[in-house]
């Protein structure tokens, strides 16, 4: 399979490069929630090179019905890519990023908000930059129970300090960066032919470790994993959705519900505004607060909290009225 030539960064010389991987699924949620966090960080980095790397497949469909995000990003790349479903050629790409893109990189998930200037991370790397997952301060916290299964499938044992989350990470293109990706890509071939399961997270975390490559934990702001804390939001650079975000009653869902039916100018300002807010959530009132706190103390915040946060405030209320 030939490989296209890399996407060359625009003429701000020097400047690293924001980029997505995209690729269609049936209701078009990827490419919907790519172009508010495009546009997201429109408002916070104007003069940020946003490029998007592509299947052919999604290439063609978003083309054919003309999608917006085509229009908010600088440049696109379509990459031949092994047949299989919308997840495994995301991965089929992301895992090669260097590949496609040449420079310094910055990238983000679709799932994600900018909200403050994010390219000022490149002060903290000199190689490969991510946080923590799940925002989480020891292992027990950051290893995901499934990731944690993949690993032990495949017999690894990365005596890593840090588990880094997957989403949103930076690199400074060198050698030893590429050896790292050549080993991740290589780590989630094999990962996914050995369990059936398409996770990167693993691979991504075994290659940090094998590689030797330069690794930065960075500074919990720029990805507050919002599915599995509720503090940071205020001071967050990224909001990180970390699912599905139509199954989420928060801002970052609703802009993603009217991605290609609104009016452009209209739909900027939207982003705009919701940047500007404390928290995504239906309800970052007094009571939200109590609660957040609550957690923060080692109370039992954190079901409350995301319940209410959620707009779900019944169920807050019975499970608050039972002593949950």
């Amino acid at each position: 399979m030939s490989s296209p030539e890399p996407i060359t960064q625009r003429e701000k010389k020097g400047k690293p490069s924001v980029a997505y991987v995209v690729t269609c699924d049936a209701r078009m949620h990827y490419p919907d929630m790519a172009l508010i966090s495009a546009l997201s960080v429109r408002e916070s980095d104007p003069g940020a090179c946003i490029q998007v790397v592509l299947d052919r497949e999604s290439a063609r469909t978003l083309r054919k019905m003309a999608h917006p995000l085509l229009e908010v990003c600088d440049h696109t790349l379509d990459v031949e890519t092994p047949q299989g479903a919308e997840i495994f050629r995301n991965r089929w790409l992301k895992t090669q990023l260097p590949e496609w893109i040449s420079g310094d990189v910055l990238y983000l998930d679709a799932d994600t908000f900018v909200r403050r200037p994010v390219l000022p991370v490149f002060a903290h790397v000199s190689g490969f930059g991510a946080v923590a997952n799940h925002n989480g301060k020891t292992l027990e916290e950051q290893v995901w129970s499934e990731d944690r299964r993949n690993e032990l499938e495949m017999q690894w044992d990365a005596q890593y300090h840090t588990y880094v989350n997957g989403g949103v990470w930076c690199y400074r293109n060198s050698e030893p960066v590429r050896r790292l990706f050549a080993i991740w890509h290589d780590g989630w071939k094999k990962s996914v032919l050995t369990t059936g399961r398409l996770r990167d997270q693993p691979s991504l975390n075994r290659a940090l470790y094998e590689s030797g490559a330069d690794t930065t934990v960075l500074p919990g702001a720029y990805n507050v994993q919002a599915g599995f804390i509720w503090q940071g939001m205020p001071d967050a650079v990224v909001w990180h959705f970390y699912e599905n975000p139509v199954h989420l009653n928060n801002a970052f869902a609703r802009l993603t519900a009217m991605a290609r039916t609104a009016d452009p100018g209209k739909l900027r300002r939207m982003v705009a505004r919701v940047a500007k807010l404390s928290a995504p959530w239906s309800n970052p009132d007094m009571l939200a607060s109590l609660l957040d706190r609550m957690q923060a103390s080692g109370g039992a915040g954190s079901v409350y909290a995301r319940e209410w946060l959620q707009g779900q405030r019944r169920h807050m209320l019975r499970h608050l009225l039972r002593g949950r």
